[in-house]
């Protein structure tokens, strides 16, 4: 398996959590929480796969 594909499966497992991560936050209403996580997901899934 190449660096990249590595990297990509890596990410995507890493996107994968943080939705889990940001599903839990939604039922304690943790606003601030969601609110960082979408954040991450969004620069993961952008700066990620500009990248890759």
């Amino acid at each position: 398996m190449s660096f990249a594909a590595d990297y990509k499966q890596l990410v995507l497992t890493l996107v994968a959590y943080l939705k889990q991560l940001r599903n839990f936050s939604e039922k304690f209403h943790l606003e601030k929480l969601i609110q960082q996580t979408d954040n991450a997901i969004q620069r993961m899934e952008t700066d990620s796969f500009s990248i890759a």
